[in-house]
């Protein structure tokens, strides 16, 4: 996590952007390796303003087979709201009893059915962090969630956040190139020096 007192203007901003019930649904950190993108997810993942609010989170690693594969992470996440919300917990269920093969369809199909419908059915209002996407490694290009986050942000329901971080940027045409999306609150990528006081 970051150290006590660092990086408070950053997180503030995200803070004070997930509690904007008008705000672009996605806030997307990016910039080079090593600048404290991930400290900031699990900081922020940590903070004060999430308790109650967090519904989920994934922060991706290379280094295990379960976190590095992007297949796993809209069902992970899924998984996780139906522990925290009775009312995603519900319909959930009842998803996956009528269609137990959800979990192996394209990324646009879980996202939809494991995340989107049951969010706006149940009309949950939640934060979802999502850290280091290019520390997956399967066959699948890390930009084809950004490009599935991009499209879909607008169907959430109100008040439901998305934190991600990687060295992409959500955009159309895939995700990594492209116009970048308006819906998803890009913060620019900073230069090493400004992340020294961050402790990774």
């Amino acid at each position: 996590r970051c150290l006590k007192g660092t990086r408070g203007t950053v997180l503030d901003e995200i803070e004070l952007w997930a509690c904007d019930f008008y705000k672009a649904p996605g806030y997307w950190l990016n910039g080079l390796a090593g600048t404290g993108k991930s400290t900031i997810a699990q900081t922020i993942a940590e903070r004060p303003f999430a308790e109650g609010r967090l519904g989920a989170s994934f922060f991706c690693s290379r280094d295990f087979e379960d976190r590095s594969n992007l297949r796993f992470i809209f069902p992970t996440l899924a998984v996780q709201l139906a522990r925290t919300y009775t009312k995603f917990r519900s319909i959930f269920v009842t998803l996956v009893r009528s269609d137990p093969e959800v979990a192996h369809e394209s990324l646009y199909g879980q996202m939809d059915k494991l995340i989107v419908q049951p969010l706006v059915e149940s009309a949950i209002s939640t934060v979802i962090v999502i850290d280091a996407l290019d520390e997956c490694k399967d066959d699948e290009p890390a930009s084809a969630i950004l490009s599935v986050l991009g499209v879909r942000a607008t169907l959430r329901p109100s008040g439901t956040s998305a934190v991600g971080e990687s060295q992409l940027q959500p955009t159309r045409n895939n995700g990594a190139k492209g116009e970048r999306l308006p819906y998803i609150h890009p913060k620019s990528s900073w230069s090493k020096t400004r992340w020294t006081s961050v402790l990774r």
